[in-house]
Order: structure tokens, then C-alpha cells, then sequence
């Protein structure tokens, strides 16, 4: 090797090593944030209040070390202290079942990392009345959306006018199953309809199109 072939090879390794010393200098002054740590769990609402009969979907946000949200893991847990006051679906819908206060347990797993949080649901007492008038608000639906009738009582559907909150003429109600099935129907198409309820436990409706959350309502038969 010629004695300038030897200087341009000393001059990359020497460029060469400046450049690694300049880049562990940018490290130091830069280092990797630490990996996220699951440290906190918040549930949203912080507390339940509901009727019997009413529900609500409660909202998991879970928070490292730093307060940053994290938006990947598992699926959280949801249990509860007592299922005849208070139910709690896989998915945090609780139920208000009767009267009193149980505790909503939430608990999620990240990377390893298990953190629980609790609520309290407080359910209210509820008084079915022997007749219920249900009416069809252009903006909030039928109202009220979810009502208490005591065993053999009568609804009155009442529309709200030839159009409903879907743009879709209110001609028939359909009563629903637990899975919202069609079972049976009442014609709205004079602009109100009555209906004797002869079991206990919840009955479903919807009208018009049926697929807006304002063309659903529920009656709960005590």
C-alpha cells in the first residue's frame, strides 16, 4: 500500500471514529424514553347512579408511569360485589337491578402489570305506575325512554306528528326480545297506540326505521 493510500485510510477510520464519539455524545443527551409501565386506572363516571331497570356504560382509560394514556393490552375485567343490586356485563354495561349499593371491580393487564380500580353504583327505588303515556320527542325520542309499569297496566305509544327523528313516518311499534327479535307489533299509524303488558321483566320497542337510538325505549314490568 502506497504511503497516500495509507493516509486516506487513517483519515476514514479517524472521520469515522469522530462520528461514532459525536453520536454517543446525541445519546447521552437524548436517551430512550423508558418503556410505558401500566400505573393507573380511571373509570369514567367515578361513581354509578342509576334506576332500577336504567344502564350505563362505563369507560376504561388506563395510565403509565408519566400520565400518558396507554392504548394497547388486554381487555379489561369487569365483576361486581352484588349482582341483585348491580350488573355488570364482559363489556362495563352496568344494570341497575333494585335498590341499594354495590361495587363495580375493574381490572386490567398490560405487559404483565395488573391494576384495579373500584366504583360505587347506587341504585334508586323505582315506583311503576298502573298506566303509562309514552310520547315521541323530535330530538330525544321517546320519553320517557325507559319506564316502570306495575303487571296488567296499559301503554300509550303517543307519535309526535306524521314524521318521527329518523325522517321515517311512525306507522307501526314492534315489541323486541333481549336480543332486539321482532315478537309482536302495534299499528301507530292514527298517531297513538295502547297495549295492556301482562308479564313481568322488560319489554323492548322500536318504531319507525328501528335503527336510530331514539326509536328504541324499554318498559319494565314490576
Amino acid at each position: 500500500m502506497t504511503a497516500p493510500s495509507v493516509r486516506i485510510l487513517l483519515l476514514v477510520i479517524s472521520a469515522l471514529g469522530i462520528a461514532c464519539e459525536s453520536n454517543r455524545a446525541l445519546d447521552s443527551l437524548h436517551p430512550a424514553p423508558d418503556p410505558q409501565v401500566l400505573t393507573t386506572l380511571e373509570v369514567l363516571p367515578s361513581a354509578v347512579a342509576l334506576e332500577q331497570g336504567s344502564t350505563v356504560q362505563l369507560g376504561i382509560v388506563a395510565l403509565d408511569q408519566r400520565g400518558m394514556v396507554m392504548t394497547t393490552g388486554g381487555a379489561a375485567t369487569f365483576t361486581t360485589s352484588d349482582s341483585a343490586v348491580a350488573r355488570v356485563s364482559d363489556t362495563g354495561m352496568v344494570t341497575g337491578v333494585s335498590a341499594g349499593t354495590a361495587s363495580i371491580s375493574v381490572t386490567k393487564t398490560i405487559a404483565g402489570v395488573t391494576r384495579s380500580v373500584a366504583v360505587n353504583a347506587t341504585i334508586r327505588q323505582v315506583t311503576p305506575s298502573a298506566n303509562l303515556v309514552l310520547t315521541a320527542d323530535l330530538e330525544r325520542g321517546w320519553q320517557p325512554s325507559v319506564a316502570h309499569l306495575t303487571l296488567g297496566g296499559t301503554v300509550e305509544w303517543v307519535t309526535a306528528g306524521p314524521r318521527s327523528w329518523s325522517d321515517m313516518p311512525h306507522r307501526m311499534l314492534y315489541l323486541l326480545d333481549k336480543r332486539y327479535v321482532a315478537i309482536d307489533s302495534v299499528d301507530l299509524s292514527t298517531g297513538s297506540a295502547k297495549l295492556r303488558l301482562m308479564t313481568k321483566g322488560e319489554h323492548r320497542y322500536c318504531s319507525a326505521a328501528c335503527w336510530d337510538p331514539p326509536d328504541f325505549g324499554i318498559v319494565h314490568v314490576h
